[in-house]
């Protein structure tokens, strides 16, 4: 049966630790005994932003959202950073400039 308000209920204790794809910010919300709502509030963050968070749908989170995670948790930024967002990305190398020729000119200037 719906609310009223025609709103989804949200759960009101934490859900218990599940021993797989459990991110650390999970992990520290459970240990402090806060729900999603209460850290998403404190954190100054959506909900939305949250849940992505915890469940890893989100492959690199803001760092206002890390650094808000952090200290409401009232951990260093490294007790919330995951080991997968620390992976380096190598862009490609850029191509060597090469000059254009003016028209008519069959050989390049000097």
């Amino acid at each position: 049966m719906a609310p009223e308000n025609g709103r989804r209920r949200v759960r009101s204790a934490p859900r218990p630790a599940s021993t797989s794809g459990q991110t650390k910010v999970a992990a520290l919300r459970l240990k402090r005994g806060l729900t999603q709502s209460q850290l998403a509030d404190a954190a100054e963050i959506s909900l939305v932003t949250l849940r992505r968070l915890e469940t890893g749908a989100t492959d690199n989170p803001s760092l206002r959202v890390r650094v808000n995670c952090a200290l409401t948790l009232g951990v260093d930024l490294d007790a919330v950073i995951e080991s997968r967002w620390l992976q380096r990305y190598d862009p490609p190398a850029p191509k060597p400039a090469t000059r254009r020729r003016a028209e008519g000119c069959s050989e390049p200037r000097r």
